[in-house]
């Protein structure tokens, strides 16, 4: 009888583990800053309420959007009214937002079943028209690596995830084994799904028109290696899909109900210090120490292994349609330690941010604090730039520019678009690096 009741418990423990987190009647607002005072307010807010969840950092000037549980809505009105926060009401409920993407993503996936497999110029080709599982990302890459076998090889990072997978990457180009590299990251953060949606599409689009003699993808897959990392959390990306499609972090167990440490907090670069957070409840938990994730860890040492040979490192991430540069831990508009190729990082970035605008969308450019109006210690490309000084290092922030324009539920429908965006800035930088 005891042994029965046991396994129940178990059972009923891994059911409430399993549970789907709903956001049926959570309000999006959105909210803008015009003092400190006000910053300190959503702040304050943000760490008293963790179930309200914040789309961005607040800062002076910049809206600011979060989702707001039914049972603390009234609430937070007043709070805002007494701090003369004037309050936008984006969306009555966001889960209704969220079933609307789902569905399609769904009818697209059936669709797909139903034609067959895709292929371009006589080879292999991913759908880009729905969002991928982890399984179908890992199985993609191996798809894409035997149908283009002279210019993809498939590879596995040192270590594996927090709870044990295996984390995949992709290494396009010509042979050369001195060949300057491209270092790509994305989905660190793991709701942010058309990051690698579009990594993906420009990854099968690059190949392709590399083989239909397409000349900026000759002269990309030709010049460099590209290392080129889909999904860097895998078991943040699985849990979006099973139990919270807004869970930021990684799924390392640290105390008590509190698990995850956001990744991009967690670089040995300024750590711990400016937009990061302590407590481990935080989704910018930066975590008890620099690279104490495996996550983390691959992308060091893989860097390490290709250090001498890499000349741009990119941090790929939504939402916002920004392009930053560092460094992204000064909270200032002056920097007094700016890097030496501060010009060089600007006049390439403006190339690209020229190419980002491809399909009539504009992406800022800038530092985190200059567009944003907010700092962060610990980034991946922070990091990479204080490690090989001189390499072109950015971070974007993909579309959509707000959550009434998808946030990071944009439909997938948006996914061939924000790829060639992407793609066109990337062959930007192939193609300019030593001209600026």
């Amino acid at each position: 009888m005891r042994l029965i009741f046991l396994l129940c418990l178990l059972q009923a423990v891994l059911l409430k583990a399993d549970e789907r987190v709903t956001y049926r009647g959570y309000q999006v607002m959105s909210v803008t800053a015009g003092s400190q005072d006000q910053v300190d307010t959503l702040n304050q807010l943000q760490d008293d309420n963790p179930e309200v969840v914040f789309f961005g950092q607040p800062a002076i000037s910049r809206d600011t959007e979060m989702a707001v549980p039914p049972q603390l809505v009234a609430q937070v009105v007043r709070t805002m009214k007494q701090t003369q926060l004037v309050v936008t009401l984006v969306s009555g409920d966001m889960q209704a937002d969220m079933d609307t993407v789902m569905a399609e993503n769904e009818q697209n996936e059936l669709l797909n079943n139903r034609s067959g497999r895709v292929l371009r110029n006589g080879r292999y080709s991913p759908p880009h028209n729905v969002y991928y599982r982890m399984d179908d990302v890992d199985s993609i890459m191996t798809n894409l690596a035997n149908a283009y076998p002279d210019l993809a090889v498939r590879k596995q990072l040192p270590l594996m995830s927090e709870l044990g997978r295996n984390i995949y990457y992709l290494e396009l180009g010509t042979a050369g084994s001195n060949k300057p590299v491209i270092f790509i990251e994305g989905l660190a953060h793991a709701r942010e799904w058309i990051v690698t949606a579009s990594l993906i599409y420009s990854i099968d689009t690059m190949l392709s028109n590399y083989v239909s003699g397409d000349q900026h993808a000759r002269d990309a897959l030709n010049k460099y290696t590209w290392i080129i990392i889909p999904v860097v959390n895998p078991d943040g990306y699985i849990y979006t899909w099973t139990s919270n499609r807004l869970w930021r972090k990684n799924r390392k167990f640290i105390a008590g109900s509190c698990t995850g440490v956001d990744l991009n907090r967690n670089f040995n670069v300024d750590f711990g210090n400016t937009g990061t957070s302590n407590r481990c409840s935080s989704d910018t938990y930066h975590g008890g120490s620099p690279f104490s994730e495996a996550e983390t860890q691959n992308i060091a040492q893989v860097f390490d292994g290709v250090k001498s040979r890499v000349v741009s490192f990119l941090s790929v991430h939504a939402y916002s349609q920004l392009l930053l540069y560092p460094w992204g831990y000064v909270g200032s508009n002056f920097d007094p330690s700016p890097p030496a190729n501060r010009q060089k990082l600007i006049d390439l970035g403006r190339l690209m941010q020229t190419a980002l605008a491809t399909n009539g969308r504009s992406y800022s450019l800038g530092t985190a604090y200059g567009v944003l109006g907010y700092a962060a210690s610990g980034a991946s490309e922070d990091w990479a730039l204080q490690e090989k000084p001189g390499i072109f290092a950015y971070c974007y922030e993909l579309r959509p520019a707000t959550y009434n324009a998808g946030g990071f539920d944009i439909p997938a429908s948006e996914i061939v678009p924000t790829g060639q965006e992407l793609l066109a800035s990337l062959y930007v930088l192939a193609e300019r690096m030593d001209t600026v």
